[in-house]
């Protein structure tokens, strides 16, 4: 039987996981309702928003593959001159939202990501 270790330790070890990746600034364990469940974030960016509008966007992006009757999308990519943006599912109820440096490989972190994202499902 697996050790039951502190949720907030668990999640300490994911992020750190999710930190410890090529081209990733900050990272953000959200659950599909919204809520914060840890980061990386300073401050001076506010979490709990952070955390509301990643579940908008997955959710949105989750309708609209309904609509053109596809299958839910595993990510979300949203990209600018400076980086980009990338949420991730992580089991049924949660999602990884990353912040990436320019120079970061977008598809090599999703391949990477989705390993975490599955122990993000199997221990939270």
């Amino acid at each position: 039987m697996a050790e039951q270790r502190p949720l907030n330790e668990n999640i300490r070890d994911l992020i750190d996981a999710v930190m410890a990746l090529d081209g990733v600034v900050d990272c953000a364990l959200i659950t599909r309702e919204g809520r914060m469940l840890g980061s990386t974030l300073g401050e001076d960016v506010p979490g709990s928003t952070l955390a509301a509008v990643s579940a908008t966007i997955a959710a949105s992006t989750d309708a609209a593959a309904s609509i053109l009757h596809r299958k839910t999308p595993s990510s979300v990519l949203c990209e600018s001159e400076e980086g980009a943006f990338l949420i991730s599912s992580a089991g049924e109820t949660r999602l990884i939202a990353t912040i990436l440096d320019r120079s970061a490989d977008a598809n090599a972190l999703k391949v990477q990501l989705a390993n975490i994202a599955r122990k993000v499902g199997e221990e939270l």
